[in-house]
């Protein structure tokens, strides 16, 4: 466990930097408090980045599908994408539709349920 801890006027207390997660951090009153805390910063950074870790492997699987599976999945946002765009363009332009209305776990869920041969 490589920690850093320093005192930080900004905060007002200790802050505890995990140095082998990127961004994890947390800070406490006392040293051992911003140590404790830092506990339950690593066990959200460590469920972010297996959340992360699982969305690219949908997101990947998700545009490996045949496009008649993938228009069956976009709906509406795939009709509503600009017609003119090549298909991928399209499927592309309508995930970042989905995104956008912050739709993507449902989407991500529904990808997930579509067997590995389609």
């Amino acid at each position: 466990m490589s920690v850093r801890i320093t005192w930080s006027a900004e905060d007002n207390g200790y802050v505890a930097v995990d140095n082998t997660r990127p961004g994890c951090s947390a800070v406490g009153a006392t040293e051992v408090e911003a140590v404790q805390e830092l506990a339950d910063a690593r066990k959200a950074w460590d469920e972010a980045k297996a959340k992360s870790v699982s969305n690219r492997k949908l997101i990947q699987k998700f545009f490996e599908l045949p496009l008649s599976k993938r228009r069956e999945l976009l709906g509406d946002y795939y009709d509503r994408a600009d017609q003119g765009l090549p298909e991928m363009e399209k499927s592309l332009q309508a995930f970042s539709a989905l995104k956008a209305d912050g739709k993507v776990d449902d989407f991500l869920r529904k990808v997930a349920t579509v067997p590995e041969q389609v």
